[in-house]
């Protein structure tokens, strides 16, 4: 058995307080930034708009793109030690440690995983970018 890390619980309880309270000023700083816009002519409200889904779907691409990267080194760390999780790893929860074959399966749907999420950052990258020139052509 993999036992928890208590430090590492109490960080996660405050980065989950932390992002939820960042999401709150975010909320508050889009509906102003929404409100202002409102007030310029549409051209310029429009390339605002623009910029900004263009930075959103940048954003949402690196994350998906990290986290397949991630997720790919992790399972080829497992396949390669094969143990789950690896040595020294801190868990949030008790974890059964598993070890040989099984633990090679666990590395290998980690790295799927991993493919499957860069697959869904190119798809989302192809996709955003056909909305952003649909968006870009259709509206004066």
């Amino acid at each position: 058995m993999h036992r928890a890390d208590p430090k590492l619980r109490r960080a996660l309880a405050l980065a989950v307080v932390g992002t939820l309270l960042l999401g709150g000023l975010g909320w508050w700083w889009l509906q102003e930034w929404l409100d202002g816009l409102a007030d310029l002519p549409i051209a310029a409200a429009k390339g605002q708009l623009l910029v900004a889904l263009a930075g959103c779907l940048s954003l949402l691409c690196l994350c998906l793109l990290a986290l397949s990267f991630y997720f790919w080194h992790l399972g080829a760390q497992v396949v390669g030690q094969g143990q789950f999780p690896l040595p020294g790893a801190r868990v949030v929860r008790d974890v059964r440690r598993v070890t040989g074959e099984a633990a090679r399966r666990y590395g290998r749907g980690l790295q799927f995983f991993g493919v499957a999420l860069l697959v869904a950052c190119l798809c989302g990258a192809v996709l955003g970018w056909r909305v952003y020139q649909a968006l870009a052509t259709s509206v004066p």
